[in-house]
């Protein structure tokens, strides 16, 4: 119970994933930063599905991740499909469990190298953007707030 209590907590916090490799620089880093009391190694990917979780040698948790991922999001899910149409509720839900589906797969149509920008610096001109919103999700108006600062000219588009 402790130790669901501390993976599932809600504090500060991050998981990074570092080859093995590059885990001693990472170490001498936290070291330096006075951060190596609170750095700890908790996995290792793997190609199979398991997971499973250890308190210093001691296995304390094991199981798949799609079952854990699929309990973390059964409020949320319920909660979805209450707001919004439940068929494509159960839908997403099916889909981001599904450990056989590959994920996305972009295909550029552009040289990610290349500076587009540079056309346009200095120019006076101010990109669009679309600020994106949908019902029930707040923090809009900061976000279009913040893109016109930094140069853009921010456009509204509310989802349904």
């Amino acid at each position: 119970e402790a130790t669901l209590r501390v993976l599932f907590n809600e504090e500060l916090g991050a998981v990074l994933q570092v080859r093995r490799a590059d885990r001693a620089r990472l170490q001498a880093l936290a070291v330096s930063h006075g951060l190596d009391k609170i750095l700890h190694p908790i996995g290792e990917p793997r190609e199979k599905l398991g997971i499973k979780l250890f308190l210093g040698s001691e296995t304390v948790m094991r199981g798949n991740w799609t079952q854990w991922l699929s309990a973390w999001q059964e409020t949320s899910h319920a909660m979805q499909r209450l707001r919004d149409n439940p068929v494509s509720a159960d839908a997403e839900r099916a889909w981001r469990i599904d450990d056989a589906d590959p994920g996305l797969s972009p295909k550029l149509g552009f040289e990610p190298g290349a500076d587009i920008a540079a056309p346009f610096i200095a120019s006076g001109a101010r990109p669009r953007v679309a600020i994106l919103r949908e019902q029930g999700v707040n923090g809009e108006v900061e976000m279009a707030a913040a893109f016109t600062r930094a140069g853009f000219e921010a456009v509204d588009v509310h989802m349904s």
